[in-house]
């Protein structure tokens, strides 16, 4: 019998300490819900506040002909990211043989027959590219025939970057070919970087600028801006050349590997470093973040590396067709790898680009296999390496 009490007695006392230990837990988790809630209200009345005074921003541009225009309300990085989501939380995301990118419409049969028969496209467009140039070079002339192979350079530069660019203009852009065009592509700025750009495009006549704001969200805005421009002011080249301001190119081993196109006025290239499997950031610190809600799937569509990339004249024209109705994404390049999915041309990989040399390799490196070169932020680094190259050609010369 005194054992039996005594088992009865361990099992209410065991009882009460597990009662105590699930009301401890249920306190636990209670505070801990609020701690979590209050700290995600705090987060995102934060976020709404950044980007609230970012939206509401009024940057006045002073033009070279005196009119002031005010840069409000332009898209800046598609701000919602308060309500966007960087985990999966149980969704289903459908394979990539179901890829599907708004507007869900047959977007290459309509760039076709607009190329073909100019049929109107009837259609709203979900990305409009609403803003006003503040310098545009009218003129985009070649010499030659029009059976002539002529290429456009369109390098993307922020506008802070006035010294690389004068870096780029004494280098590898003065060695630039009569069928070759430099030009510069630069969104809006505030004082005193305006004044300076209009000064620099009064000077050299190659600066491209529109009014959106020079942020890294807006890259897509300033591709977008370079086909624009290309295909409407510069028809009559052959291939567009785009390369970040970062990069030394070397224009004549482009403009000879393009010669190797029988009929450069007719071929589709899209030709770059691939990147064939990469995934989108859902790091909502990285400045690559992409939430669930702007990209549902797990993998891009293929695409080349922003930094340098050429583009036949024909693949731009649908490109700059097809751009207002394909959803924005602010990572230009991804963008342009869903673009060029959706209207079925397929960007190949080309072992010219994607090389980083250091200055000393410079000297020993085979220009005749190398397109671009990566890391070049510093404009002495540039001009170094330019009077190096230009130094063995002159040895070159004399041991012949």
């Amino acid at each position: 019998m005194k054992n039996q009490h005594y088992l009865v007695w361990i099992c209410r006392r065991f009882k009460n300490i597990f009662m105590c230990l699930l009301l401890l837990f249920s306190i636990f988790s209670v505070l801990t819900f609020f701690h979590d809630s209050t700290l995600s209200r705090s987060y995102n009345k934060m976020m709404r506040v950044s980007f609230n005074k970012a939206n509401r921003s009024t940057n006045v541009i002073k033009t070279r002909n005196n009119t002031v225009l005010k840069i409000t309300n332009k898209p800046l990085v598609h701000t919602n990211v308060v309500n966007k989501t960087s985990h999966r939380r149980g969704r289903k995301v459908p394979p990539m043989s179901r890829f599907r990118y708004p507007l869900y419409i047959e977007l290459a049969d309509i760039v076709n027959r607009k190329i073909l028969n100019n049929t109107p496209i009837d259609i709203q467009p979900i990305n409009p590219h609403n803003f006003q140039y503040l310098h545009k070079p009218e003129k985009c002339k070649f010499p030659g025939s029009g059976d002539t192979l002529n290429m456009l350079v369109l390098v993307k530069s922020a506008a802070k970057n006035k010294e690389l660019r004068l870096a780029i203009r004494d280098t590898w852009a003065k060695d630039a070919l009569p069928n070759i065009r430099v030009v510069f592509l630069l969104a809006g700025t505030d004082q005193p970087h305006q004044t300076q750009i209009d000064e620099e495009s009064k000077k050299y006549s190659d600066v491209i600028q529109e009014d959106f704001i020079d942020v890294y969200k807006n890259n897509t805005y300033k591709t977008i801006m370079g086909f624009n421009w290309g295909v409407t002011y510069c028809p009559s080249a052959s291939f567009f050349f785009f390369v970040d301001d970062d990069h030394y190119a070397i224009l004549s081993t482009i403009y000879n590997y393009l010669l190797s196109f029988r009929d450069a006025n007719s071929v589709s290239l899209l030709s770059g470093y691939l990147l064939p499997h990469s995934q989108p950031f859902r790091d909502i610190k990285s400045k690559w973040f992409v939430s669930w809600e702007d990209y549902g799937f797990d993998w891009w569509p293929p695409y080349l590396a922003g930094g340098a990339y050429l583009v036949s004249f024909s693949v731009a024209r649908k490109f700059q067709i097809a751009f207002p109705y394909v959803k924005y994404l602010g990572i230009d390049d991804s963008y342009l790898g869903i673009v060029a999915k959706k209207l079925n041309i397929r960007p190949t990989h080309n072992n010219h680009f994607g090389n980083r040399i250091s200055f000393a390799n410079f000297k020993r490196s085979n220009r005749s296999s190398m397109f671009a070169s990566h890391g070049f932020k510093d404009p002495n680094k540039m001009r170094a390496v330019w009077k190096t190259l230009h130094a063995n050609d002159t040895n070159s010369t004399r041991k012949l």
